[in-house]
């Protein structure tokens, strides 16, 4: 042991007639009773510090992302256990998709405050954007809240509504050499995937929606007539920013009520 090393020289520089090195004196045996006692407390601090350490790595939980993550794997209904006893990090016992209610996040922070708002949806079955109910809101509160740092105050958002995209019309131009009926139901299914997307609050590009519509094969291009948002807002720069943070298309652009196709 390095301490009774270090004992016995103190005892040595303040009673030196006392170091005797014999195995069996009582210097050493003093020495090793306390030498004993300071290396296993020594021993436990190191390991603390290793475990606050590998902890601090593993968890990192200073930015939007680490919310954002911990948010979509929130598993409605399911209690949170120690999941690694070497960090004491909290999770679930088993992983079950089928409970992960939440599908959109949006994060933001009140630095002053000490606090982190998280603006979370779920879907229907069919793809659209839909609130979290009172208890699903408030059940994510709790399971965040568990998991952030201490002295970080968690709020859920939740929106009155969620913002409707509507326009005039949209139009699609497409190879005529295509089946309609197959061009028809990929501008519907690129639409409901376009209102999933984790658009934060970032916004999103009117450009980019078209954009992806013209990628599908078969189509020339896409565009869009007097495209709102939030009862008739226009975008700003070509960007939507919805009030809620999230949005659904009008229900007539999802049954193509609204869209229009033209062979070329």
């Amino acid at each position: 042991m390095a301490t009774i090393d270090t004992i016995r020289a103190s005892i040595a520089k303040l009673i030196p007639e006392l170091n005797n090195t014999s195995s069996s004196s009582i210097v050493t045996r003093i020495s090793q009773t306390f030498a004993a006692v300071i290396d296993t407390i020594l021993l436990n601090i190191s390991n603390s510090e290793t475990v606050i350490e590998t902890s601090a790595r593993t968890n990192r939980v200073a930015g939007a992302q680490y919310y954002i993550d911990m948010a979509l794997a929130f598993q409605y209904g399911d209690p949170l256990v120690i999941v690694d006893q070497a960090t004491f990090r909290y999770g679930y016992s088993t992983i079950d998709p089928s409970k992960q209610i939440v599908k959109q996040v949006a994060v933001s922070a009140n630095v002053k405050a000490a606090e982190v708002n998280v603006s979370a949806c779920t879907q229907d079955s069919n793809g659209n954007n839909k609130l979290l109910t009172d208890e699903q809101s408030t059940a994510l509160h709790d399971y965040l809240q568990q998991l952030a740092p201490l002295g970080i105050g968690i709020n859920v958002l939740t929106p009155e509504t969620i913002s409707t995209i509507t326009a005039t019309k949209l139009y699609i131009r497409y190879n005529q050499s295509y089946s309609l009926p197959a061009i028809k139901q990929s501008v519907k299914d690129a639409l409901v995937s376009t209102q999933g997307m984790l658009i934060g609050y970032n916004g999103v590009y009117v450009n980019d929606i078209e954009t992806a519509l013209g990628a599908i094969d078969g189509v020339r291009d896409a565009y869009f007539d007097t495209l709102t948002y939030d009862s008739g807002t226009a975008p700003t720069n070509g960007v939507i920013t919805p009030a809620s943070v999230f949005f659904n298309f009008d229900a007539k652009l999802i049954d193509l009520s609204l869209v229009q196709f033209d062979a070329v």
